[in-house]
């Protein structure tokens, strides 16, 4: 399974994927009873649009793409 998160960008249309690094930690071992779970994703300010962006989960898995949108919403200056 490949998962990654991604900001998009409602004035633009577009998806912005971040760099995502698996990080196993208890807290997500406890959430979802897999002790292999977690992981987080770092961007920079300076490369992102201004304005608000929603947070997305995508991940691919057996040829299958599935984007979950969160309804979460961050500030382009992170």
């Amino acid at each position: 399974m490949d998962c990654r998160l991604v900001l998009y960008s409602p004035g633009e249309d577009r998806y912005y994927r971040l760099p995502t690094t698996m990080d196993p930690g208890e807290e997500a071992a406890a959430a979802t009873g897999d002790p292999d779970a977690g992981f987080y994703a770092f961007a920079l300010a300076d490369q992102l649009p201004a304005g608000e962006l929603e947070l997305c989960f995508a991940y691919r898995s057996n040829g299958h793409n599935a984007l979950i949108r969160t309804g979460q919403i961050v500030g382009g200056a992170l």
